[in-house]
């Protein structure tokens, strides 16, 4: 399966599952991967597989990412998984995005995991090879996994999308990290919170930038660090 387009789509409250096993698609018109409605959905990457979907288009109107998502959508299995968004997202969900595990590499020319709830991350490898913001969502919650992000902009961002006056704070906008292994290196803020910013476990490192406008941790809300290894470098 090359050239192409799947579209899934399922009743309210229903459950997709698709099993990835040597799966490869691209499209040059539109996103490569649609799921309607609101039925969950869930990506297996079957064990030793290779797997890729790339969205080619150079500017997108509609579904704007490789994997677009309209209800929740789950990554799980020990597969590896490569996603290019050229013009906008990889990975977009309209609900929640969980990754269980995998080997996901991600380029994007927008953000490379983006739900417009929560973005959870229990385990697996994920690798952000290009972006302009890595992971985004209005929560992001990092429990494990290795988690390497290379952004132009902000690295983790906490957002509802809308514009904020600065240093306003975005109700419900929160970054959790309570586990996993997570490496940054951003043009913008190493990791953003709109909200508040809560570090309670993990190793984190921030090669933050350079420039005086942004930081390696920047939050809005709250911040707290109860615990976790925690490395920044960068202006503030």
């Amino acid at each position: 399966f090359t050239e192409g387009q799947l579209v899934a789509d399922a009743e309210e409250g229903a459950e997709i599952k698709l099993i990835f096993d040597g799966f490869t698609i691209s499209n040059s018109t539109n996103a490569p991967l649609v799921f309607e409605s609101g039925a969950s959905v869930t990506i297996v990457l079957r064990d030793g597989t290779e797997n890729a979907v790339s969205d080619l288009r150079n500017s997108a109107e509609d579904n704007k990412a490789a994997i677009y998502a309209k209800s929740d959508l789950t990554i799980s299995g020990n597969g590896t998984l490569e996603v290019t968004g050229t013009a906008e997202d990889a990975i977009h969900s309209k609900t929640n995005v969980t990754v269980q595990g995998g080997t996901i590499n991600l380029k994007a020319g927008d953000d490379a995991i983006h739900a417009d709830e929560t973005l959870t991350i229990l385990d697996g490898k994920v690798t952000v090879l290009e972006s302009e913001e890595g992971l985004e969502g209005l929560v992001v919650d990092i429990q494990g996994g290795d988690i390497t992000v290379n952004a132009s902009d902000d690295g983790l961002n906490a957002s509802d999308g809308s514009d904020k006056a600065p240093g306003q704070a975005t109700e419900g906008a929160e970054i959790r990290i309570s586990g996993g292994v997570l490496t940054v290196k951003a043009g913008g803020d190493g990791i953003d919170s709109n909200g508040d910013l809560i570090i309670s476990g993990g190793t984190v490192v921030v090669d933050g930038p350079s420039d005086g406008g942004n930081a390696p941790l920047d939050y809005d809300g709250k911040g707290v660090i109860s615990g976790g290894t925690v490395f920044v470098s960068g202006d503030s």
